[in-house]
């Protein structure tokens, strides 16, 4: 359920190349753009976002060196670990990225009806004691799917406590932790404004309601709220670079920023970077 809305877009995308006979050389720049990003994702993606019982994550950054900064999280984290493992480089130092498909992080808690839910719960367990375990990783990023477990939660109960759980013990454990809120996912109108596009030659910017957005996602924000601040727990606002007061946008200037309806590119990745940066500039360095 949680990858239906990519598969809709995908699908639509392609009906109407079908219908139209076209191919991405015949839609307006814009358009092409959009759906030419569907390839702008991690080379790494299937090897380091899986859903194997074996899974142990990857190491990106400067290879050879123990990891000093770690990305926990599903295919929303996912996205962000080359342009993590990037800012970790330039510190002569790696990032260790825990990730699996719709697996929070929040050991205890699995969707109830996922195939891979046994999978999910040793994966969770796993990484939960290897970023205890490993004194080098001061500083951990979590970001997930938080809109879609808490909508899950109406039905199925204890994911905000779990995942509260899992703040306390890193913080105990002395980690830096940062909390990567919700990017703006394309909303159906969009969707639809794209799929117009194609149609009518319309090189106008696809962008949605910055207003929308956040009220969309007012549940999951005051959750995230909810944990309080402190010294050692840190917030990540991806909207800020996607978004204006007025509008988030999926293509401007050129770039888009999506793979997915539901996924950020390494190019929207790599906008976002400052954002990552700005709280990874205040953290120790393994090699000074």
């Amino acid at each position: 359920g949680l990858s239906a809305g990519a598969a809709t877009l995908m699908i639509s995308v392609g009906l109407h190349g079908e219908l139209t006979e076209g191919w991405l050389s015949r839609y307006p720049e814009a358009v092409a753009t959009i759906l030419a990003a569907g390839e702008d994702r991690d080379a790494r993606q299937k090897e380091c976002l899986s859903t194997a019982r074996d899974a142990r994550g990857c190491l990106y950054g400067k290879q050879g060196t123990n990891p000093t900064i770690a990305l926990w999280g599903d295919s929303i984290a996912a996205a962000y670990a080359v342009m993590l493992g990037d800012l970790v480089e330039d510190r002569e130092e790696s990032l260790l990225a825990l990730t699996m498909p719709a697996c929070p992080p929040a050991p205890g808690w699995q969707i109830e009806y996922q195939e891979w839910r046994e999978s999910c719960e040793r994966f969770q367990t796993f990484a939960m004691r290897k970023l205890l375990e490993t004194e080098a990783i001061h500083t951990v990023y979590l970001a997930a799917n938080f809109a879609a477990y808490v909508k899950i939660s109406e039905n199925q109960e204890g994911f905000r406590d779990d995942f509260y759980r899992t703040i306390d013990s890193l913080l105990i454990a002395g980690k830096k932790v940062v909390i990567v809120y919700p990017f703006p996912p394309i909303d159906s109108p969009t969707f639809r404004n794209l799929i117009r596009a194609a149609a009518a030659d319309n090189e106008a910017v696809i962008s949605q309601l910055t207003e929308s957005f956040l009220e969309n996602h007012k549940v999951s924000f005051a959750m995230l709220d909810g944990l309080g601040k402190g010294p050692d727990l840190l917030r990540v606002h991806p909207h800020e670079g996607l978004c204006d007061d007025t509008r988030c946008y999926i293509y401007k200037d050129g770039q888009a920023f999506y793979y997915d309806e539901d996924h950020i590119s390494l190019t929207g990745a790599a906008l976002l970077s400052p954002l990552f940066e700005r709280v990874l500039r205040h953290q120790p360095n393994a090699v000074r």
